[in-house]
C-alpha cells in the first residue's frame, strides 16, 4: 500500500521521543496537580494524604524518567498500571470527563512506550 507522505517515514525515530516528552510532561503535570490537591483544602485522613503523596511521587518519577529517556520500559509499565488503576478509580467516583481522557491517553502512551522503548534518543541500551 502506498503512503500518503512517504518522506515523513524517514522521521520515525522521532516518534518515541515525541511520545516520551509528551507523556513525561503530562505525568509531571498530573503529579503537580495531586500535590496541590493534597496541600490545598483537603479534609481527608492522614492515611489518604500519604497515599496521595506516594501516588504523586510515582507520577513525578515516571514523568522524569520518560523525559530523560532512562528506564523507559520499566517506567512505562509502572505508568500504565497506575494510570489504569486511576482510570478505574475515576469511574467509581464523580470526576470530570477530562480527567478520564487524560488518564486514558497516558495509559495508551505508556503501553506504546512499553513496546517501542526509549527510541534512538534515549539513554536506554537495548539488550
Amino acid at each position: 500500500m502506498f503512503s500518503l507522505f512517504p518522506n515523513l517515514l524517514d522521521l520515525y525515530p522521532f516518534a518515541a521521543l515525541l511520545l516520551r516528552l509528551a507523556a513525561g510532561y503530562l505525568f509531571v503535570l498530573h503529579a503537580w496537580r495531586l500535590y496541590r490537591q493534597v496541600n490545598g483544602e483537603w479534609s481527608g485522613t492522614k492515611t489518604r494524604k500519604v497515599v496521595h503523596y506516594t501516588l504523586a511521587s510515582v507520577h513525578a518519577i515516571v514523568g522524569i524518567l520518560f523525559m530523560t529517556g532512562t528506564f523507559v520500559q520499566g517506567a512505562a509499565l509502572v505508568g500504565a498500571v497506575i494510570t489504569f488503576l486511576g482510570l478505574e478509580a475515576t469511574l467509581t467516583r464523580e470526576s470530570t470527563t477530562s480527567d478520564r481522557e487524560v488518564l486514558l491517553l497516558l495509559c495508551v502512551i505508556s503501553l506504546s512506550l512499553l513496546v517501542l522503548g526509549a527510541g534512538p534518543f534515549g539513554f536506554d541500551i537495548p539488550l
